[in-house]
C-alpha cells in the first residue's frame, strides 16, 4: 500500500546500524506525510495523495534460517541451481515497503520479516520511500534495482497512485516499462504484489464500498495482466486481506498501514509464493 496518513499527523522512521556475518539489510524511508483521506471520483480515481519524501539509507540485521538460491537460471547461478554468493534482494516500494505501522521498521516491517524467511545469506537493499509513486520509482528506485543486479525483486507499489488520480492507463503503462527494464537488464525473479481489498481498511470507511471494489478491482486486473505477460509473480494481497482486517492488532493506529504483527503476515503470503522459486 501507498501513504495515507491520518489528517493532522506524520509518520516518521528511524534506523540504526548492525553489523552481522551473514547477512545485511539496506534500507531507505521517509516520513509519512500527513494528507485527507482522498475521496474516489470517477473513472477509478480519487484525491490527492501524501508528499513523497525520503531519508537516508541505514543498515540492520536480517538474520535468517536456512540458506536458500533462486532456481531460474543466471549469471549469479552454480550449475547446480544454488548461488554461490549470498542471494541479493532488492524492495521497490513506498511507505509499507519501508514499514511504517511496525514497533521497529528496520526489523518488523515486511521486508526484513521476508528476507529472514529468505535465509541467512542474503543481501538485502530496501528501496522504500514513503509517498512514492510508481512513475517516480520508476526514475529513482528503478535505475539503483538494476545498478544492484538482484536475484529477487519485489515491487508492491499501486495504492498511492490510485488515491492520487492516476489514470489507470498511464499506472499500466508505468508498470510495464518497470517490468519490462528489470526482464531485460537484470535475471532477477520479480513479485509484484496487488491491491489489498481497500474496503476492509479503517481509513476507507467513509467511501461507496461498491464504487471502491469496483475500482480495486480494475486495478488489480491491469496488475495481473501486466505481471503475467512481463513473466513475474503475482502475490494476491486482495484475495487475503479479508484475514488480516479480520485481526485489529495486524492494522497499526493510523488505521490504514498493518502493524508489526501484520507485516509478519504479509512477509508469509510474499514467501508463499517466493517459496516454489527457490531451493536450497
Amino acid at each position: 500500500m501507498g501513504t495515507v496518513a491520518t489528517t493532522g499527523s506524520a509518520v516518521a522512521t528511524t534506523g540504526s546500524a548492525v553489523a552481522t556475518a551473514d547477512s545485511s539489510v539496506a534500507t531507505a524511508g521517509a516520513a509519512a506525510t500527513a494528507s485527507a483521506m482522498p475521496t474516489l471520483g470517477s473513472g477509478g480515481t480519487a484525491g490527492a495523495a501524501g508528499t513523497p519524501g525520503s531519508a537516508p539509507a541505514v543498515r540492520s540485521t536480517a538474520p535468517g534460517s536456512a540458506t536458500a538460491g533462486l532456481a531460474a537460471a543466471g549469471p549469479a547461478t552454480a550449475t547446480a541451481g544454488a548461488l554461490t554468493r549470498p542471494l541479493v534482494y532488492v524492495a521497490i516500494g513506498a511507505s509499507d515497503t519501508v514499514g511504517i505501522g511496525a514497533d521497529d521498521p528496520a526489523r518488523n516491517g515486511w521486508v526484513p520479516q521476508f528476507a529472514r524467511l529468505l535465509g541467512s545469506s542474503i543481501h538485502v537493499h530496501n528501496l522504500g520511500s514513503s509517498g512514492t509513486l510508481l512513475r517516480t520509482a520508476r526514475q529513482d528506485q528503478l535505475p539503483v534495482a538494476i545498478g544492484d543486479q538482484p536475484d529477487l525483486v519485489t515491487v508492491w507499489l499501486a495504492v498511492n497512485d490510485l488515491n492520487a488520480g492516476v489514470p489507470l492507463d498511464q499506472y499500466r503503462a508505468d508498470l510495464d516499462g518497470l517490468l519490462a527494464s528489470l526482464g531485460s537488464q537484470t535475471h532477477a525473479v520479480v513479485l509484484v504484489a496487488n491491491v489489498p481489498d481497500l474496503t476492509r481498511v479503517p481509513q476507507y470507511r467513509g467511501q461507496d464500498p461498491t464504487a471502491l471494489r469496483t475500482v480495486v478491482q480494475q486495478w488489480n486486473q491491469a496488475i495481473a495482466d501486466t505481471t503475467a505477460r512481463r513473466g513475474a509473480h503475482l502475490v494476491d494481497l486482495y484475495a487475503e486481506y479479508a484475514e488480516l482486517a479480520a485481526h485489529p492488532e495486524d492494522l497499526s493506529s493510523d488505521g490504514f498501514h498493518p502493524s508489526s504483527a501484520g507485516y509478519a503476515r504479509l512477509a508469509e503470503l510474499f514467501f508463499e509464493v517466493a517459496r516454489p522459486l527457490l531451493r536450497s
